[in-house]
């Protein structure tokens, strides 16, 4: 209908009713939005690093949970929805923490808010400052802060009533590359499923799943940091230590290069020297700004 009216195609005098229309369409039905809020979870779950059955299979069953209680609450404000499927997930974790079934508690609590997040209204609001369209971006970006806030309410909340301890763990490694790039387009075919995309153009999002190959890439190059489970740390500037370092220690390496090595080769070692060429950069604009001064003063 938007491109309609902007081609020309459709009047202006029948846009109402064509958006009325389009408002009385059906959503996408319970068992569908139910099954893929608990794909689209569990597959968070996955990109964040946990290949435990148990804790995908609790995910999964908060998720589908809190999507038949927002459905049953949709005759209610869009605010309470979030807010008691937050709750639920996390209840479901502070008990699978206190029985022990699942390592993973953290990601139990967090995935499945985070397919409650409302991304659509963040981005358009962003995208309306971006166009000077200051007073609709800051409406969505306050409806999007409140439904946010509202998520974690809702899921701290559950976790205390139900006497669950949050503690926080160590990072886990990065997941196989093949079980990243389909994890990532079943959490964006579940996306498309929440705005009721029809099942012919699920695909087309899906396939934006293969854009982990590019951040796999990214990491194998030594571009981006990687995640263990003692830590996270940072590949490139010594592959052959690629554990945390003392705070000194890492400092001196950022600034200097890797620690205890010099005459640092373009080719052999190219991520020492991109650490050292912003300094470098910087210095010279001090150096250059601090002339200038004293030109001015004499």
């Amino acid at each position: 209908m938007i491109d309609q009216i902007c081609d020309g195609a459709l009047p202006t005098a029948a846009a109402k009713s064509a958006l009325e229309s389009a408002g009385s369409l059906p959503p996408a039905s319970a068992p569908r939005f139910a099954l893929f809020a608990a794909v689209g979870a569990a597959s968070l779950g996955v990109i964040f690093g946990t290949l435990d059955a148990v804790g995908l299979l609790l995910i999964a069953a908060s998720a589908a949970i809190g999507a038949l209680v927002r459905r049953w609450l949709s005759g209610f404000s869009p605010l309470v929805q979030p807010l008691c499927a937050a709750l639920v997930a996390g209840a479901v974790a502070a008990v699978a923490g206190r029985l022990r079934v699942s390592d993973a508690t953290t990601l139990i609590a967090f995935c499945p808010c985070m397919v409650l997040v409302p991304g659509p209204h963040i981005l358009n609001g962003a995208i309306d400052l971006a166009r000077t369209r200051i007073a609709l971006g800051i409406t969505r970006l306050a409806y999007a802060g409140v439904i946010v806030s509202l998520i974690c309410a809702g899921g701290l909340f559950g976790f205390t009533a139900a006497g669950g301890t949050l503690a926080m763990t160590g990072s886990s490694p990065p997941v196989p590359l093949i079980v990243d790039v389909i994890a990532a387009g079943s959490a964006v075919a579940s996306f498309g499923t929440f705005f009721s995309m029809p099942w012919r153009l699920l695909p087309f999002p899906t396939a934006v799943g293969g854009s982990r190959l590019r951040r796999r890439c990214l990491i194998d190059a030594g571009l981006l940091p990687v995640q263990r489970r003692d830590g996270p740390c940072r590949i490139g500037l010594n592959r052959s230590s690629r554990t945390g370092r003392p705070a000194d220690q890492y400092r001196r390496e950022r600034y200097h290069g890797t620690f205890d090595h010099h005459g640092h080769g373009f080719r052999a070692d190219p991520p020492a020297l991109a650490v050292r060429a912003p300094q470098a950069l910087r210095r010279m604009i001090r150096h250059g700004r601090s002339m200038h001064r004293s030109a001015i003063q004499d």
